[in-house]
């Protein structure tokens, strides 16, 4: 799981998502960002798996949406690093919010996760408190993308 980037998250607390408990979590700003430890079934095998059971619903319009988001898992490569973002809010509840909201609430990147997880794939959530949380997602972004020459798999960016 190493890689030329792991330098830039060095400072991040990393915890099982998994096993990870809202409660565990404060509502402080910060940035975080989803890593996977290991690898589960075949992305295209995964994709279609997740596909498949969203087809029973009928609901085109909710399709559209999940497909768009699941097909972000084909941008996977060997950088365990998939997902960076912030929580520049105390407020809005912070990093608490934001893994509030990845358990299903409403976070960009719900239905790939979900998809990974019962895809058998183990995931990471790492975490660094900072009180300039967009100034340093931003920077781990730059730099990431500077590393990789890519954004991370599930970070849409135009």
């Amino acid at each position: 799981m190493n890689c030329i980037c792991d330098h830039l998250f060095t400072c991040f607390r990393w915890c099982d998502l998994n096993s990870l408990s809202l409660n565990e979590i404060k509502s402080e700003t910060g940035v975080y960002a989803i890593r996977y430890d290991s690898k589960g079934i075949d992305i295209d095998l995964t994709i279609q798996k997740t596909k498949n059971f969203f087809n029973q619903a009928q609901w085109g319009s909710l399709n559209d949406y999940v497909y768009n988001r699941l097909d972000r898992l084909k941008s996977i490569v060997d950088c365990p690093i998939l997902y960076i973002g912030s929580a520049p809010s105390i407020d809005a509840g912070g990093l608490k919010s934001r893994y509030r909201d990845l358990c299903g609430r409403r976070h960009t990147i719900f239905y790939p996760v979900l998809a990974l997880l019962t895809a058998g794939w183990n995931l990471q959530w790492g975490f660094n408190k900072t009180d300039r949380p967009k100034k340093m997602e931003k920077e781990l972004i730059d730099n990431y993308k500077q590393i990789h020459e890519v954004y991370p798999a599930l970070l849409k960016r135009a």
